[in-house]
């Protein structure tokens, strides 16, 4: 067992190109399939498909989740192509099963009067507090990502027509609208900026220490 794992494993980073850690956690799938299938009395030549869906009802029933059986579904297909490739499967019987659907929490999100009492908590007395008022209130008029709005550069903002430029994956470019809330924060920012930037020269809207 020991040595095909190692096999397996060598194949996942060296040919397939997996990480590290993907390919630690494929084994540990495989292996605990393997000590299944021995207590089960198969072997790699005599498993069929069968076995496997019992393997996988048994996952389920042991208290796993769908999501521990789809990573062990995933993890036993890229096993079935190393058997393949090592001539110890004809084909790889593994591609026959679907992959458990997922559930997925969605999760939850503040209400209006949420976000306001937030906003209303900003200390704004110093200049950080403006520009952390005016960071949250451009992130919450435009539906930013966090990478978004670090990205932001003084000359994306057009006051005039209230919109930003913004650049989000893969380096799109887009036109973002904002309120009057933001733009009202966002000139109070500017305007103390200075005091924060000093001499030095920063192209970046939102600035540290």
């Amino acid at each position: 067992m020991e040595g095909i794992l190692q096999e397996f494993y060598n194949d996942l980073v060296l040919t397939d190109r997996r990480s590290l850690l993907t390919a630690e956690t494929y084994c540990f799938c495989v292996k605990e399939f393997l000590g299944w299938m021995e207590n089960e009395s198969l072997t790699l030549k005599t498993v069929q498909l069968k076995d496997f869906i019992y393997y996988f009802l048994w996952r389920k029933t042991s208290g796993n989740t769908e999501l521990t059986v789809a990573k062990d579904l995933s993890a036993l297909r890229s096993f079935g192509n190393f058997l393949v490739n090592k001539s110890v499967w004809s084909e790889n019987i593994l591609v026959e099963l679907e992959r458990p659907k997922v559930h997925r929490n969605i999760p939850a999100v503040f209400s209006v009067e949420e976000v306001d009492s937030f906003l209303d908590s900003i200390d704004v007395s110093e200049p950080l507090g403006i520009r952390d008022r005016a960071l949250f209130e451009l992130i919450y008029s435009c539906g930013l990502r966090i990478s978004e709005v670090c990205g932001i550069e003084e000359s994306d903002i057009h006051f005039d027509s209230s919109y930003i430029i913004v650049v989000g994956k893969g380096r799109k470019e887009r036109m973002v609208p904002f309120g009057s809330a933001a733009k009202e924060w966002l000139k109070k920012w500017l305007d103390v900026r200075p005091l924060l930037v000093k001499d030095r020269k920063v192209t970046k809207l939102f600035v540290n220490y």
